[in-house]
C-alpha cells in the first residue's frame, strides 16, 4: 500500500512539473513575442523620427499671376498688397552677393507705385516714382535721376518681391524644434532660401558658395515711411 502511494505521489510530482515547465515555457514565448512587439515598434519609432529630421523635397507647381515666383512665395508678397514696409536685418553687399558682406539693416517701402529702399551702413537711398529711379548720394547732395527702366539690381536689397529668381523645390525641415517649409531658389550664383511656418515668412537665407548668410525680416503692412520717398529740396539733380 505504502509502495502504490509511493509511486502515485511520484507521479503527481511528475505531472507538476511538468505543468510548470509547460506554463514557464508559455511565459517564455509571451515574453519574447512582446519583446519583438517592442523591438518592431521601436524601430518603427526611430524610422519616423529620421524621417522627419530629414529634410523632405516637394515640388510645389502651384498656378500663380507673378512670373518668376510661386506657391508661399508668391501667396505672401500678393498677400501685402500695394502700401508695406519690410525691414531686413542681416549681413549684406554693397552692391551684390559676392561683395564681403557687412551687418546692415535695409529698409523696402512702398505705396502704390511708389517705392523707396534705404540703408545707412550701405550708403544706399534710391526712390522710384514709377517713371523715374532717384539715387540720393549724402556725400556729394546730389540726386542723380534716371528713366525707368534703370539698369538697376533690386535682388539684393528687397528680396521678398519677383526679380527672375528661378525656383527649385520648397523643402520640410525641422529647426530648433520649429518645423518650416523653406522655397528655395537659385539667382545667378547664389540659393536664397525662404522660411515659414504655414503662411508666415519668418526669414530668409542666402548661400553663395560657402558663405551662408541668414536675414530676419520685420514686415509691416499697411505702413508706409513716407520720410523715405521724400527727395531732398537742397540736392542738385544729375541726369544720367
Amino acid at each position: 500500500m505504502l509502495k502504490l502511494d509511493f509511486e502515485q505521489a511520484k507521479i503527481n510530482e511528475q505531472k507538476r512539473l511538468k505543468e510548470k515547465i509547460n506554463k514557464n515555457k508559455k511565459r517564455i514565448a509571451l515574453a519574447m513575442y512582446l519583446i519583438a512587439i517592442l523591438v518592431l515598434l521601436l524601430i518603427i519609432v526611430l524610422a519616423v523620427g529620421a524621417r522627419m529630421k530629414k529634410p523632405q523635397v516637394i515640388i510645389d507647381n502651384t498656378a500663380v499671376d507673378l512670373k518668376h515666383v510661386n506657391g508661399r512665395l508668391a501667396e505672401y508678397i500678393q498677400s501685402l498688397g500695394n502700401s508695406y514696409n519690410i525691414r531686413y536685418l542681416g549681413q549684406f553687399g554693397a552692391a551684390n552677393w559676392n561683395d564681403n558682406p557687412k551687418e546692415a539693416t535695409i529698409e523696402y517701402t512702398k505705396q502704390g507705385y511708389k517705392s523707396a529702399i534705404y540703408s545707412k551702413e550701405l550708403n544706399k537711398h534710391m526712390i522710384f516714382d514709377g517713371e523715374y529711379a532717384y539715387s540720393i548720394l549724402n556725400v556729394y547732395k546730389v540726386i542723380l535721376k534716371a528713366k525707368a527702366p534703370v539698369d538697376f539690381e533690386t535682388s539684393e536689397y528687397n528680396l521678398v518681391s519677383d526679380f527672375g529668381q528661378r525656383y527649385i523645390a520648397d523643402v520640410k525641415i525641422k529647426e530648433g524644434g520649429v518645423e518650416y517649409i523653406y522655397q528655395e531658389y537659385e539667382h545667378k550664383d547664389a540659393k536664397i532660401r525662404y522660411y515659414f511656418v504655414d503662411k508666415d515668412l519668418r526669414y530668409i537665407k542666402i548661400i553663395v558658395g560657402d558663405v551662408e548668410r541668414k536675414i530676419n525680416v520685420i514686415v509691416d503692412r499697411n505702413t508706409v515711411k513716407k520720410e523715405l520717398m521724400e527727395l531732398p529740396a537742397e540736392y542738385k539733380y544729375v541726369n544720367s
